[in-house]
């Protein structure tokens, strides 16, 4: 099944059913954190950066890959483009 792209508001992957109820709050943790740490940038097509964070997440959860793999597509650009480190990021 094909998602609606997501619009910035809210993860589709939040929305997933393939997503199990325990991984909801990490997932919300991670989508928060590269939401704010990705705050003020934007793409060249002028949205929010974290479209691109949110359209990798898509794909991951089309693929049906796991946990960390949800949580690094959503993260993997707050260490290359923000201040934020790896250290920052580690649970």
């Amino acid at each position: 099944t094909s998602r609606p792209p997501s619009t910035g508001d809210n993860a589709t992957i939040l929305q997933t059913d393939e997503t199990s109820p325990p991984s909801i709050p990490l997932l919300q943790r991670a989508y928060n954190y590269a939401k704010t740490a990705h705050r003020g940038q934007c793409r060249k097509s002028g949205e929010p950066y974290i479209t691109h964070p949110l359209g990798v997440a898509d794909i991951i959860a089309d693929m049906k890959l796991d946990l960390p793999s949800l949580v690094t597509a959503l993260l993997h650009d707050t260490v290359e483009d923000t201040s934020v480190t790896l250290s920052d990021i580690s649970i």
